[in-house]
């Protein structure tokens, strides 16, 4: 060994050391992340493959006739019902009349998240319903184009 190893093997085995609780770790959240023009937001979180977060924001009016309308669920939280088939989630949120029901499907850089129940619920404001279906379509540069189907 000449002298310049000797430095650097004791300075790679203590990167390898510390990198390695690291590298163990499972990989990061993939978040898909859209505004719309018209104020309307969806953010969905996946973890090891599997939705772990959703929210969903949109509006109506302006000044003082905004009215809102948004929902975020969040994997384990006590007030949803999670099911999973394949590429598909699906979230349950409240009972009765005002039971909403959101499914996120997910193939090929496409998320088609699909509203279904009351189109109001708890978390729309008078004025504002939950659109049928919002495809988001991953973008060759980045970022994704949406389309929302009220």
């Amino acid at each position: 060994m000449t002298g310049r190893t000797k430095l650097l093997l004791p300075a790679l085995i203590l990167l390898v050391v510390c990198a390695a609780p690291a590298l163990a770790q499972s990989p990061p959240a993939n978040t898909v992340e859209h505004d719309f023009p018209n104020g309307t937001r969806v953010a969905l979180e996946y973890d090891a493959g599997r939705l772990r977060f959703f929210n969903y924001y949109g509006s109506a009016g302006v000044g003082e006739s905004m009215h809102e309308c948004e929902m975020e669920f969040v994997r384990g939280d006590s007030s949803t019902v999670w099911e999973d088939a394949g590429a598909a989630t699906t979230v349950g949120s409240g009972e009765g009349q005002s039971a909403v029901v959101v499914t996120v499907r997910r193939s090929r850089g496409v998320y088609t998240i699909t509203f279904s129940g009351s189109r109001k619920g708890r978390f729309c404001g008078a004025g504002v319903s939950l659109p049928r279906r919002i495809t988001l379509t991953r973008r060759r540069g980045g970022g994704y184009a949406g389309r929302i189907f009220m």
